[in-house]
């Protein structure tokens, strides 16, 4: 009986740690690929545009500064905004993603960098779908507004 309970548990173990729920996203042509989401899980974007506006980083100092990220775990999403930081969480479904629970920080920065992050994280907040255009390129899809990201892990 005590073996019969091990196996038991081991299954449900493994089982239970399993997070591959199947998804379709809102491809481009119509069909859809297949997406899990541990597909989508652990991975980390940079922001390259907002509806088609080419979104680049500004230099000072010599440094990198108002790069738009975003980084994604089983549930939660996480990232800079440009000049501050954002969290939340995400739930997928058929052809979904939703994203709830949107803060941040609130400091201020350079008047560009406010505006354009202030752009990303109203967007940010009325996503509704999304789309792989290739293992590099993510478009989260938000009304009318488009948010495209590049893989950097």
């Amino acid at each position: 009986m005590k073996k019969f309970f091990l196996a038991a548990i081991s299954v449900f173990f493994l089982f239970s740690c399993s997070n591959t729920t199947t998804l379709q996203n809102n491809g481009a042509t119509g069909t859809g690929t297949t997406v899990k989401q541990k597909d989508i899980a652990d991975t980390s974007w940079k922001l390259t545009a907002i509806s088609g506006e080419k979104i680049t980083p500004k230099m000072m100092n010599g440094q990198e500064v108002g790069a738009i990220t975003l980084d994604i775990t089983a549930d939660k999403i996480s990232g800079s905004a440009g000049v501050n930081r954002y969290f939340g969480t995400y739930t997928l479904n058929s052809k979904n993603i939703t994203l709830s629970g949107i803060g941040s920080t609130r400091m201020m920065g350079p008047q560009d960098l406010m505006e354009k992050e202030s752009k990303y994280l109203s967007a940010l907040g009325n996503v509704t779908g999304f789309e792989f255009k290739d293992n590099n390129t993510l478009v989260l899809k938000a009304g009318a507004d488009t948010l495209t990201f590049t893989k950097v892990k």
